[in-house]
């Protein structure tokens, strides 16, 4: 008997387009979300992006869906200002079970295509993606230097 592999398509020209506006520093956006193609359940597709920071990338999330997705936060200190991105698996309160399963067998694929983040997290309720939480996380990862704050959306310039 042979088995099934259940792979997914991530990096489609419009995702791969996606991503470099956001993890460019040249790029427009500072969030990213993708969801299944309504027409190919093997395929990631952009279900949104945007300038908004962390609280438009929350608003996006929805009970009943499968997302993964990144958003920007800013370290700051007196004299620099360090890009941190997090990638975030989300799994809607709402999501049937069978979607659940899918998830477990396609977030590696997904997290070797968001390269260079800096915490990752699965979060199953908007209580996950607390921001004392993800900068508890953060502080944790950088050591001895722990920058004086963090920024959830761009500087207005």
């Amino acid at each position: 008997k042979k088995i099934k592999k259940m792979s997914i398509k991530v990096g489609t020209k419009e995702v791969n387009e996606a991503w470099n506006s956001v993890k460019l520093d040249s790029g427009e956006n500072n969030w990213i979300l993708l969801g299944y193609d309504a027409n190919n359940k093997k395929q990631l597709a952009v279900v949104g992006t945007g300038n908004g920071g962390y609280d438009e990338f929350v608003a996006e999330l929805k009970e009943d869906e499968v997302f993964y997705g990144v958003f920007r936060v800013y370290a700051v200190d007196e004299d620099s200002r360090r890009v941190k991105f997090i990638q975030v698996t989300w799994v809607g309160p709402k999501v049937k079970v069978v979607k659940r399963g899918r998830v477990s067998t396609h977030k590696s694929a997904v997290l070797n295509f968001f390269t260079g983040c800096h915490h990752g997290i699965h979060a199953t309720s908007l209580e996950d993606l607390d921001q004392k939480e993800i900068v508890n996380q953060l502080n944790k990862a950088t050591g001895s230097h722990k920058p004086k704050g963090y920024e959830w959306t761009e500087k207005e310039e």
